[in-house]
């Protein structure tokens, strides 16, 4: 069997750059390029023979760009084949450059098997190849999708009537229609060899892929599919369970009626956490725990960047006390996630180090948020000291009256401990505790209410040697900020400006206190003491000052 085309375009561009036959000068050049120095004239298109004509005329840059794609056949081999080749030779020069993309998807109809390829060449020698068998999180069929839309687009407004550009339906443009074109062919194929289709015009071509894989290997799976896309299965054990459901629980070592159902009928499931809550909480306490605990927020970030089949968990060897008190938090307050958890168990694991020897007493959420804020506060006298940063009072004082608003007021609060930190922290989902020794930020937390409010926003801004700036301004999960905060935030921008100005800002001194009793002192300064160079934003100086008890300023 032969290779048998049954869709293929083709498009072919050629830039043909002329360039002045002199330049003047005005002085005697420092540096002269390779090739000579040339000032371009104008670019024109060209075709046919006149890119003979001018292929190896140096007074003109040459470029030639074309592109395909095409869906062949190749005996068992059904394939969906985009290919980019760019070649130049700028002027003055005498060989071209050339590059080479070529992407394809491929589907095997004897082994069942999808596999996805790029290659890249340059100059003839290879520069990237790879092929991968079975891997739908990689958005190939949808990136060659896009790239011929663009492309074809794109040479079509360099080369046609725009009567042309215009697709059959009135409604698109040309290039829209040969990448649906293609990939409706590339689906025709397949149906009329193993009578299986899927729907080219969907947003999630990948995931239709994926269905086809699954359907053509006897594979069952949920309506939630498209939840799986992006793990790599390994076909045997898929072929084994006939169940991708069940090959998932089986890796995993996952039993009950609870975890199957979330796994059947779950939407975007977050599987690390399903997995570290059974484990530690038992098939039993898992059975009664809250099934959107194990959805992924839209703010959280991809915690799954490898698409491992087999999840690794840490065990934290929880007690039947832990795990009611525990599954209690969890189905009392549907804010509270298991990352959060997760990080509360292991500060007490890791402060077992220590030979402290915490146990879990909350009952409620608020009783959980005082003992994280605690075990924080513990760790940190353990692992850096606790920390207080000092600015000058003036300068506090002012920026912390609140902001009146229409409906309601705003309180900043400038954070200057390790617990404020912390519990900026905690409530915001975000990671400013780790800001409390970068000296060269300002937090502020504006609170709406009143200063103990948790609707709040977390601001940094930057201390430069002549200004301060706002650079981050973050709703809780680290979220975008709702236009409610547009004017208290304007106002806090100019206060501080202001301040600024009229000197009131001062450097901040930070004192530290470690678990032994050792208290040290440092100051932001903004020049660097071994190079002697002045830098634009402040940093620690080097000296540490060790004080007394008595000399605290708390």
């Amino acid at each position: 069997m032969g290779k048998d085309i049954f869709f293929q375009e083709k498009i072919k561009l050629a830039i043909l750059e002329h360039f002045q036959n002199s330049c003047t000068l005005k002085s005697k050049p420092t540096h002269v390029p390779k090739y000579g120095k040339f000032i371009l004239l104008n670019e024109e298109i060209i075709s046919g023979d006149e890119i003979k004509k001018y292929y190896a005329d140096k007074t003109k840059q040459l470029t030639i760009i074309d592109s395909t794609i095409k869906v062949v056949q190749d005996g068992y081999k059904i394939s969906l084949i985009y290919t980019y080749n760019y070649r130049t030779r700028k002027v003055g020069g005498t060989f071209y450059r050339v590059s080479k993309s070529l992407r394809f998807v491929t589907f095997n109809t004897k082994t069942k098997n999808f596999y996805f390829g790029e290659i890249d060449r340059k100059n003839k020698k290879v520069t990237r190849k790879k092929i991968r068998c079975n891997k739908f999180r990689n958005q190939l069929l949808t990136n060659i999708k896009l790239s011929v839309r663009r492309t074809f687009n794109h040479f079509m407004t360099k080369t046609e009537d725009w009567k042309n550009f215009i697709s059959t339906d009135d409604r698109t443009m040309k290039g829209d229609e040969i990448s649906i074109l293609s990939i409706k062919s590339f689906a025709h194929l397949i149906f009329n060899n193993i009578n299986i289709t899927f729907d080219y015009s969907s947003t999630n071509l990948e995931n239709e892929l994926f269905k086809v894989y699954l359907k053509s290997n006897g594979i069952a799976y949920p309506d939630s599919v498209s939840n799986y896309t992006k793990i790599t299965f390994y076909k045997k054990n898929l072929l084994k369970s006939k169940n991708i459901v069940h090959s998932f629980m089986n890796e995993n070592n996952l039993k009950g009626r609870h975890v199957r159902t979330i796994l059947n009928q779950g939407q975007n499931i977050d599987f690390i956490s399903l997995v570290e809550v059974y484990h530690n909480l038992g098939v039993d306490y898992f059975g009664r725990v809250r099934q959107s605990l194990f959805n992924k927020k839209s703010h959280m970030l991809e915690i799954y960047p490898q698409e491992i089949l087999k999840v690794e968990f840490n065990n934290f060897h929880l007690l039947p006390s832990d795990k009611k008190r525990i599954l209690k938090l969890i189905n009392s307050d549907e804010t509270m996630s298991w990352t959060l958890i997760k990080d509360h168990l292991s500060m007490i694991d890791s402060l077992r180090v220590y030979r402290e020897n915490i146990k879990m007493k909350f009952n409620n959420r608020d009783e959980f948020n005082r003992e994280h804020f605690e075990l924080s506060d513990l760790v940190n006298s353990y692992k850096q000291g606790n920390i207080t940063r000092i600015y000058n009072e003036t300068f506090v004082s002012e920026i912390e009256e609140f902001i009146m608003g229409f409906d309601v007021d705003f309180y900043p609060k400038v954070l200057t401990t390790s617990t404020e930190y912390n519990e900026e922290s905690q409530i915001q989902s975000n990671c400013v505790r780790t800001y409390i020794e970068k000296a060269s930020s300002l937090i502020i937390s504006l609170r709406a209410g009143n200063e103990y409010s948790h609707e709040r926003i977390t601001i940094e801004y930057l201390i430069t040697n002549n200004k301060i700036d706002r650079i981050q301004t973050r709703s809780k999960y680290n979220g975008d900020v709702s236009q409610i905060w547009e004017t208290p935030l304007e106002i806090l921008d100019n206060r501080i400006e202001l301040l600024y100005k009229q000197k009131k800002f001062t450097l901040p001194k930070m004192i530290k206190e470690y678990n032994n009793g050792t208290i040290i002192e440092r100051n932001a300064i903004f020049r660097n003491e071994k190079s002697k160079i002045f830098s634009k934003t402040p940093v620690w100086d080097s000296y540490e000052t060790f004080i007394e008890i008595d000399d605290l300023p708390f």
